[in-house]
């Protein structure tokens, strides 16, 4: 056998154990390091329900409010916590956007600042159906 066919058997043969071992560091180091990541951020998400978000734009707990398609997310004024809830119905909506554009004793808004964004395109797949006039006979 011929020495550059052994080597190409040598490389052919120790390549899965190193690419293996290349995606296990990879898979461990995700392990170790997200939770890191996690902590650097210093905002926690939490999901409640629209009473809860009512009761915080009331007690003027609130300092903004994001509406996105069929989800608000509110941010407390501390800035550390977000809230996040899913709302279907477009007069909820509108109600809760009433409650936090509502003046409290002081004549300020409920909530400082109220965003309405465009929900994202869902991509839409067209199927074209063939016409009896471009049919093929």
């Amino acid at each position: 056998m011929k020495k550059s066919y052994k080597i190409l058997l040598g490389i052919a043969t120790i390549w899965p154990f190193i690419y293996m071992l290349i995606f296990m560091i990879g898979i461990l180091s995700f392990m170790i390091f997200m939770p890191f990541e996690e902590n650097r951020s210093n905002r926690f998400t939490e999901y409640i329900d629209l009473i809860q978000l009512e009761q915080k734009i009331q007690k003027n707990e609130l300092k903004s409010l994001t509406i996105t398609g069929s989800e608000i997310v509110a941010e407390d004024r501390t800035g550390e916590k977000r809230y996040r809830v899913n709302v279907t119905n477009e007069t909820t909506k509108a109600e809760i956007i009433r409650q936090a554009q509502e003046r409290d004793a002081d004549g300020k808004p409920r909530v400082e600042k109220i965003e309405e964004t465009a929900p994202k395109p869902v991509p839409v797949l067209v199927i074209h159906a063939a016409t009896a006039e471009n049919a093929v006979t």
